[in-house]
């Protein structure tokens, strides 16, 4: 009884990505070292001032990744979309879907371009927020 819109569309994803960023965030949640905070409780901060300084910037590489995956996985999802979208409601994946049905216009393929320059620039920004190279070359 639910009519297909753009929340269905939303719904969609979320309940998509949810998984995947789970994965991510958890073990970066688990991971952090609760000491940190009450550290800095003891030095005379407050809880927002821990949370902004301490907190944040140690599971924001995590949040990031989640963040980029989840966008990736969404933004890509053509299958998902096309079943729960209406008339009026259009993504990327379902717009190129319709113009290659119909007709390929040199559109289309300006489209892929700019997709693959983006998808490879998001990747290169977000292995330079996340520090990749210090968390695959740890020891330990």
């Amino acid at each position: 009884g639910i009519q297909a819109s753009f929340w269905t569309v939303v719904a969609a994803h979320v309940i998509r990505v949810i998984p995947f960023t789970v994965l991510i965030l958890v073990p970066t949640l688990v991971a952090f070292d609760r000491s940190l905070e009450e550290a800095s409780y003891d030095l005379g901060a407050n809880e927002l001032t821990t949370f902004r300084k301490i907190t944040v910037p140690n599971i924001m590489p995590g949040v990031v990744a989640a963040g980029l995956l989840a966008f990736t996985i969404s933004f890509n999802e053509f299958v998902y979309t096309y079943f729960v979208k209406d008339a009026r409601t259009q993504t990327l994946p379902t717009y190129l879907w319709d113009q290659l049905r119909q007709h390929a216009t040199p559109e289309v393929n300006v489209i892929s371009v700019v997709f693959i320059v983006f998808a490879i620039s998001t990747v290169l920004i977000a292995v330079a927020l996340t520090n990749v190279e210090r968390i695959t070359t740890h020891d330990g």
